[in-house]
């Protein structure tokens, strides 16, 4: 391996960064990894990572939409951000977390088991088993709660609370319009955006009403497709 493409990297543990730098173009510099396989078999190019606990980063940096990419991510826990194609900039907290994500950039997302195979950037996801359904994407979106969002699918969201907006799928996921689902179970079933659901259960029925405004619990419970409400 010729030093002027590999260099400034911090490797501890078994088989930790195996095929870094082994590239004739590129290089692979100022990583950090800690645990054994952690960034085993990463994107020889990949530099400026953080990879801490076993498996962290293992054969990541595989091509996505003929992009392929690794490079300034911080990834803490077991099997976090391993498989992950194209990914930049992102901040992965707990055991699993953006495990298989695909084309992802600077998100945090915080909780075991969260964001597997999530497709998006901007995003700040944190909870236990949120958006983890291999079909999750979206952009700037703000998802917060045990499983919370698990199937979303869409941009420009707030999603807060235990399983709030838990199979939302937006049907215009472009719409300038998100949904905002605040409570256990709010939005739970939504389909379009434009929507706010504040409360215990409030619009858990709704799935292709618009431009809805239900505050308390249970509000517009039985709401399906009504909408200006």
């Amino acid at each position: 391996v010729s030093q002027s493409r590999y260099y400034d990297n911090l490797l501890i543990g078994l088989n930790s960064g195996m095929g870094l730098g082994s590239q004739n173009a590129g290089q692979s510099s100022n990583n950090v990894f800690l645990g054994n396989y952690s960034g085993q078999y990463i994107n020889p190019n990949a530099s400026g990572s953080v990879l801490v606990g076993s498996g962290s980063g293992r054969f990541s940096g595989g091509s996505f939409n003929g992009r392929s990419s690794f490079g300034s991510n911080v990834a803490v826990g077991v099997n976090t951000l391993s498989y992950a194609s194209d990914a930049t900039f992102n901040v992965a907290i707990g055991s699993r977390n953006m495990q298989s994500s695909k084309s992802g950039h600077r998100n945090v997302s915080i909780g075991s088991n969260a964001s597997l195979s999530y497709r998006g950037d901007d995003n700040v996801l944190i909870g236990e088993g949120m958006t983890d359904d291999t079909t999750s994407m979206g952009n700037r979106n703000v998802i917060i709660g045990a499983s919370s969002g698990r199937k979303y699918i869409g941009d420009l969201s707030v999603i807060i609370v235990y399983q709030a907006g838990r199979d939302a799928y937006l049907t215009n996921p472009s719409s300038p319009l998100g949904l905002v689902a605040v409570g256990p179970y709010a939005g739970a079933k939504t389909l379009i955006g434009a929507n706010t659901f504040l409360g215990n259960q409030s619009g858990s029925e709704n799935t292709s009403g618009t431009d809805n405004t239900f505050v308390g619990q249970i509000s517009g419970g039985n709401n399906t497709r009504g909408s200006y409400n």
